[in-house]
């Protein structure tokens, strides 16, 4: 009798095991895609800021030389190098997300979670280059300025 007691409990002690391995992989699952918004959402406020910028600069570049536009004029020098610090600002926060993602894949025994060589590679890359080249182009606008 005192057995059978002891194998009911341990199966449902592995049950309970069982459960909050699940839970724990949902878990990581929803931290993972978390994660994957807080990427998108600093990408959209890139975009958004840079198309700002592009717009000031492409404003400020027409403008005709008067005295009461010449105040403007240096705006010009100071606009990309800004573009160019914004894009260090929002590529530090994709990489702390994109580190936060790696941690919950080393977490995850089953490699369940971003296992595909292409999330690794190609599809985490996309951010990170995007960030890289306005910086790029901020700086060509600067150098050619």
């Amino acid at each position: 009798m005192e057995d059978d007691m002891l194998a009911v409990e341990n199966a449902r002690l592995e049950l309970d095991r069982e459960r909050l391995a699940f839970e724990r992989r949902k878990h990581d699952r929803e931290r993972w895609w978390l994660e994957e918004g807080v990427i998108n959402q600093r990408l959209t406020w890139l975009l958004t800021a840079q198309g700002l910028l592009a717009a000031g600069y492409a404003w400020i570049a027409q403008l005709p030389d008067s005295p009461a536009t010449r105040q403007l004029k240096p705006l010009a020098t100071y606009l990309p190098l800004f573009g160019i610090a914004l894009c260090a600002v929002v590529l530090l926060g994709l990489v702390a997300a994109h580190r936060a993602q790696d941690r919950l894949m080393a977490d995850d025994p089953g490699g369940g979670i971003g296992n595909s060589t292409f999330i690794r590679g190609g599809g985490r890359l996309v951010p990170i280059l995007i960030a890289l080249l306005f910086a790029l182009g901020w700086l060509c606008v600067y150098l050619a300025h």
